[in-house]
């Protein structure tokens, strides 16, 4: 349970850097499948294109370099609470700090060539293989300045429209790189404001391939960006609701923040979440 609960937090976190959000949850159960049929290119670049707009409206995105973001979580059935910092540097550097009551904190991080994760007491482990490459593909999806279209190999809309949670949503498939062989992650964006009501990704971690299911929650305009402050996300049957309650952009972060440590380093220690 432990470790399903670690990897659980580290999966959040991907979601909560990446993906703008709509003003009320949905539901799974509430998803309808929609045909086959798919826009045509130059429609499905015009939704693509507002859907751009939609997280970023004063177009201010390539013009932030480095984030620094704090998340209060609860998983109500297990009755654990947890306090998530999550650090960004262009083009593709990410550090997440994960402190859980009564848990070893754990930190995870990736300088935009290695990736290690470090869990208090138990030493630093290096991330590599498959794991490594979904590493590199998590930090693209965390970096504002990039778009769907510089991240993913190619991107595809059906023409009939999806509902979530009875509002009409677009369902866009993005396919990720050859290499990962990884499904799609699917985004059901509102065809109204072109946010994000929803996505499904599966992620490559150490236990596997693990499928995660995420809503979006309440629109707050935070650094010129439209970012999430309450995300649902539903990982290994456990689900977890994350409040995001601290968003910097443009703060100084050095390099080493997101260096593996020496090897004679025992414990991450509390993280503070401040920029070193």
């Amino acid at each position: 349970m432990t470790k399903n609960i670690l990897l659980l937090v580290i999966l959040i976190t991907v979601s909560c850097s990446s993906f703008a959000v709509e003003n009320k949850p949905a539901s799974a159960k509430a998803c309808k499948e929609p045909v086959a049929e798919k826009l045509s290119a130059p429609a499905a670049a015009l939704v693509i294109s507002r859907m751009e707009k939609a997280v970023d409206p004063d177009g201010i995105a390539r013009s932030i370099r480095s984030y620094h973001s704090k998340y209060r979580a609860e998983l109500k059935m297990q009755r654990i609470t947890m306090t998530m910092v999550n650090r960004f540097k262009a083009p593709d550097k990410i550090k997440v700090c994960i402190m859980i009551s009564n848990m070893p904190t754990t930190v995870q991080a990736f300088d935009g060539k290695y990736a290690w994760t470090m869990i208090e007491g138990m030493g630093i482990r290096d991330i590599v293989g498959p794991e490594l490459d979904f590493t590199r593909l998590s930090a693209r999806m965390s970096n504002p300045a990039l778009s769907l279209r510089d991240i993913f190999k190619k991107i595809e809309i059906d023409k009939k429209k999806s509902f979530i949670n009875d509002r009409e949503c677009f369902k866009v498939t993005c396919y990720c790189p050859e290499a990962l062989k990884l499904p799609p992650v699917i985004i059901y964006a509102d065809a109204e404001s072109y946010l994000p009501l929803k996505m499904i990704m599966t992620m490559q971690t150490s236990m596997g391939r693990v499928r995660s299911v995420n809503s979006f929650a309440d629109y707050r305009k935070l650094g010129g960006m439209m970012m999430p402050c309450t995300m649902i996300s539903s990982v290994l049957g456990m689900t977890v609701t994350a409040k995001l309650y601290s968003y910097e952009v443009n703060i100084k972060i050095p390099d080493s923040v997101f260096a593996k440590p020496a090897a004679a380093v025992k414990s991450p220690g509390v993280d503070s979440g401040k920029p070193e």
